[in-house]
């Protein structure tokens, strides 16, 4: 995506995130609650598997690029096994990183307690590790950069990216803005990194011998 177009539609989902912060996520999250049951009675202790998801990525993306190099041919997945092997972690560290920073309530907690929505900046701890979605950040920068190299999986991976936003959200465990901000830090991380690499890639080109 060219950089004004990337800027545009950063911009548009960063607008629609806070609107939903600011007039729609409070009254949608109690209205999942009260219309879906069992709503807030949803296991709390439902495996959360990013970490070990993100690890298993990276491993895979390693132990394929090892196999590739040493068997050679496969540009494609030569391409994707060092970009995902660097993207994986990266996006975790990232949402490490804005939950501590943006310290919002998460929405099971906010359910069961409707005064305690807010922001505790540079506090996120507890139960106040909402924003962003942790699972649609990975989730995004992992399938945009596989959707890079592979483009006829398009379908495949934005359908994989809408059914776990849809999930997150009639399962109380996120609001709205949450998903949108999710998917637009994970959007710009895999942005970042895939112009990063077609810069790189054209030098690199450049160095090896005919």
């Amino acid at each position: 995506m060219r950089p004004a177009r990337a800027l545009a539609v950063f911009a548009i989902a960063a607008t629609t995130a806070a609107v939903a912060v600011a007039w729609v996520d409070r009254a949608l999250a109690l209205m999942i609650a009260a219309w879906l049951p069992p709503g807030v009675d949803v296991p709390m202790n439902v495996p959360d598997l990013l970490l070990e998801f993100v690890v298993a990525v990276t491993l895979a993306s390693f132990l394929v690029w090892v196999w590739i190099r040493w068997r050679g041919g496969f540009p494609r997945l030569q391409r994707i096994a060092p970009l995902l092997g660097i993207v994986a972690p990266l996006s975790l560290a990232l949402k490490f990183i804005a939950k501590w920073v943006f310290g919002r309530t998460q929405s099971r907690w906010f359910i069961d307690h409707p005064g305690s929505y807010s922001f505790h900046w540079f506090d996120g701890q507890g139960v106040h590790l909402g924003f962003p979605s942790g699972h649609m950040l990975v989730a995004t920068a992992v399938v945009l950069v596989v959707l890079a190299v592979f483009p006829r999986l398009r379908f495949i991976g934005w359908l994989a990216l809408i059914a776990l936003a849809v999930a997150l959200l009639l399962t109380s465990y996120h609001y709205l803005g949450d998903l949108i901000a999710g998917w637009l830090l994970g959007a710009a991380l895999a942005w970042v990194i895939l112009a990063a690499d077609a810069r790189l890639r054209p030098a690199e080109n450049a160095r090896t011998p005919s």
